[in-house]
């Protein structure tokens, strides 16, 4: 796990296989403003391969519908990640994808979600000279 999200009281994980529908899967994913960092697993090692963020913060400091739960809502218009699972297990030879998600804003922190993205790219890009395989650009 990336050690800049791990300080995120509110956390937790789940893993999806093939089969999985996402929204069963993410019933009890809270409904708060957030990132989500995605790993492959093959043959029981994690590699990161992607970073989201549940979206912006308006003028006044609000989410509107911008949380973890949305982003993963099949009408999303930003992304279908129903769609972009699918794709990945049809491309890749992961066994599974492990989703930790992280809550960016609370009584604790007011982390606006794409900036916590946009840190955690760069740290990436640091280490690695390229962004993770699923983030195309930022």
């Amino acid at each position: 796990m990336i050690e800049e999200l791990e300080n995120y009281v509110e956390q937790g994980e789940f893993d999806l296989h093939d089969i999985d529908d996402l929204d069963v899967v993410v019933d009890d994913l809270p409904n708060e403003p957030g990132v989500i960092s995605v790993y492959s697993i093959v043959g029981g090692k994690e590699n990161f391969v992607f970073i989201a963020s549940s979206g912006e913060v308006d003028k006044q400091g609000g989410f509107g519908k911008n949380t973890l739960k949305n982003l993963f809502n099949k009408k999303n218009a930003t992304c279908d990640m129903q769609a972009i699972f699918e794709e990945q297990f049809a491309k890749n030879n992961a066994d599974s994808y492990r989703v930790y998600w992280f809550v960016t804003a609370d009584k604790e922190f007011f982390d606006i979600p794409n900036f916590v993205k946009g840190r955690v790219l760069q740290e990436y890009f640091d280490m690695h000279s390229e962004l993770p395989a699923w983030n195309d650009k930022f």
